[in-house]
């Protein structure tokens, strides 16, 4: 049977994911690329009972989100996914946003990693690899948020992590990761930038916030880009940056 490598599905932009600017919130896109990277795989009947039975999940590792032209509460859009690439214990895949002319408002790459049973890295079985990507798919260098040392005058929130920010994993959802980021940057005179488009996100997941964890965000401007750090005390938990007229 033929497993389909590529999927499409149309959705309208819901008026609680949108801002007072009455435009799509950058975390909302992705959001909408881990919902189809799970429609995906249940296509395929890998659901979350196949994946339970088999000691096997998936978490997002790093990610670069593209907003290339804003999408307004109420406009129809589609949103496509595929894997288009495999490392090991990684697995890339990509997510389209366009618009009714056929246009690409977002794009998403996101690095998941499998876990076995114990919590660390584990190699995809190649009956997933087969199912969800040809021969052409590629390998990739992981996406990296790499970041100089924080200045002096950095300015620093504080974050609680809430009931509504974990999802079915027990931890922080990726997407809420960038509401904090954001939420940061806005605070280090970055609002304007954060509206701007073409603009381009990187995030790199270090270690997974629970419910009820206190951590610190640290944002600041370093030359051409905007970098954010969310520490858990002991260690990073999150590395992030943005970089404004960032084009594909």
């Amino acid at each position: 049977m033929a497993h389909p490598q590529r999927i499409e599905q149309h959705y309208r932009a819901r008026f609680d994911e949108s801002g007072v600017d009455g435009l799509m919130r950058s975390s909302s896109y992705l959001r909408y690329a881990q919902e189809m990277a799970w429609v995906h795989s249940e296509l395929l009947g890998l659901d979350r009972a196949w994946y339970e039975q088999h000691q096997l999940t998936w978490v997002v590792r790093s990610l670069q989100l593209e907003v290339i032209a804003p999408i307004v509460h109420g406009q129809t859009f589609t949103v496509s996914t595929e894997v288009v690439g495999w490392r090991r214990a990684l697995s890339r895949r990509r997510t389209e946003l366009c618009g009714q002319d056929g246009s690409v408002a977002a794009r998403v790459l996101i690095d998941w990693v499998g876990l076995g049973p114990s919590g660390r890295p584990v190699r995809i079985p190649d009956e997933i690899v087969a199912m969800l990507s040809d021969s052409g798919a590629a390998t990739f260098e992981p996406i990296r948020a790499a970041l100089p040392p924080a200045p002096p005058d950095a300015t620093s929130h504080e974050v609680t992590v809430r009931s509504r920010d974990i999802d079915p994993m027990a931890h922080v959802n990726n997407a809420t990761y960038l509401d904090f980021v954001e939420e940061g940057l806005a605070a280090a005179g970055g609002t304007v930038d954060l509206r701007r488009v073409p603009r381009r996100y990187r995030l790199e997941y270090v270690t997974a916030a629970e419910l009820g964890d206190r951590l610190t965000g640290t944002a600041w401007r370093d030359g051409s880009f905007w970098a954010y750090r969310l520490n858990g005390g002991q260690r990073d938990s999150l590395r992030a940056s943005l970089e404004v007229g960032a084009t594909p």
